[in-house]
Order: C-alpha cells, then sequence, then structure tokens
C-alpha cells in the first residue's frame, strides 16, 4: 500500500524523480530485475525515499520519492491499539468483497484510462476523476507520471523524469498536459 507508511499513516506524493544512468543495459522483455528500496529520512509529517532499479547487477535506474504524511488526530489511537487488531479482520472481508479496479488487467492503455483529447499538436486535455487520485483526492503521482511520459511523445521511456505535485489537481478538473523543448508540464487547463 504505497499511500501508506510503515506506521500506516496515508500520504500523498509531493515529488517524483527517476532516472536511466547513462551507462546501463538496455532492457529485454521479460529479463529479471532487482528493486532496491529505502527510506532516506522519515519524519512526523514527510518522508524521503529512494529506489535502485538493478539488471544482472548492474544499476539501471535510480528515483527519488518525497511524500506528505497526512496525520489524523486519531490515527495512532485507531492504528496502534487494539481496536485496529479488532477491525482487520473485518477490513480484510471487505476489500476482499470489492471488485477489481477498472483499470488492473492486460488490456488496459492511456486512451482507456484518462480519455485524453489533443488540443495542440504538442498539448492534450484529460478531464480528471476519482479513479486518477489518490486516496486524499489529488491527482496520483503514478498517473501524472504516465501523462508526462505519454506528452514526451517518442514511444520509448524518458531518460529521466521529475514531477513536482506541490500543487496537485483535483477530480473534476480538466488538466491541460503539454510538452515543450523536453519540459513537460500539467497543469489546470481552467487556470493554467
Amino acid at each position: 500500500q504505497a499511500e501508506f507508511d510503515g506506521r500506516g499513516r496515508p500520504g500523498v506524493s509531493l515529488f517524483l524523480s527517476g532516472e536511466v544512468v547513462d551507462e546501463a543495459p538496455s532492457l529485454e522483455s521479460g529479463c529479471g530485475i532487482e528493486i532496491s528500496t529505502r527510506l532516506l529520512k522519515g519524519g512526523r509529517t514527510l518522508a524521503w525515499l529512494a529506489c535502485e532499479v538493478y539488471a544482472d547487477g548492474e544499476l539501471v535506474a535510480r528515483a527519488r520519492h518525497a511524500k506528505f504524511l497526512k496525520i489524523d488526530p486519531l490515527h495512532d489511537l485507531l492504528v496502534h491499539s487494539p481496536l485496529h487488531n479488532a477491525a482487520l479482520p473485518i477490513l480484510s472481508r471487505y476489500y476482499a468483497s470489492l471488485e477489481p479496479h477498472p483499470y488492473v488487467g492486460d488490456d488496459t492503455c492511456l486512451d482507456a484510462i484518462f480519455k485524453p483529447r489533443r488540443i495542440q499538436e504538442n498539448a492534450f486535455e484529460v478531464d480528471i476523476t476519482n479513479d486518477h487520485c489518490n486516496g486524499l483526492g489529488g491527482l496520483h503521482g503514478g498517473a501524472a507520471c504516465i501523462l508526462a511520459e505519454h506528452a514526451a511523445g517518442d514511444d520509448k521511456p524518458l531518460a529521466a523524469m521529475h514531477v513536482s505535485l506541490m500543487r496537485g489537481l483535483r477530480a473534476g478538473a480538466v488538466a491541460r498536459v503539454s510538452q515543450e523543448a523536453g519540459r513537460v508540464s500539467i497543469v489546470d487547463g481552467a487556470t493554467g
């Protein structure tokens, strides 16, 4: 559950950054990779994480992630008490009874998930829905990365990506995604 830290606190992405190592070999479909993650620093409201991806023992990519950890005053009472342990079986049954998310599966693609509308040669718009948002209602960091990579074009992964979500979009907004001179921006189409 990426939206929660080790103490079960919900959080949202503030910043995501990733890059392919310059001398990294290209990866073939089906090759084995190893992903190493670590907490660089975790505080009361912020956490900084690092990730490294290896193929055949060789570093091929690295990433950084900053998260805001929303702390509700009742969090520790509910999560770190006998109340929490008693509720786990009930919550497990509830989540097991839910239908899978419509975007889970092999036949998903950008058009089905976001339904982008081309507005210029280098720009498109997307209606942000609850399905694109994190647990606190803002555009999910992973969704922002997918949109940025799509806007960059060239049908190949970006060599580096830096996504700031400090002014996150909410459900109901229209995101305008554009690319100019190698820089992708995702802004609120109504104000942006």
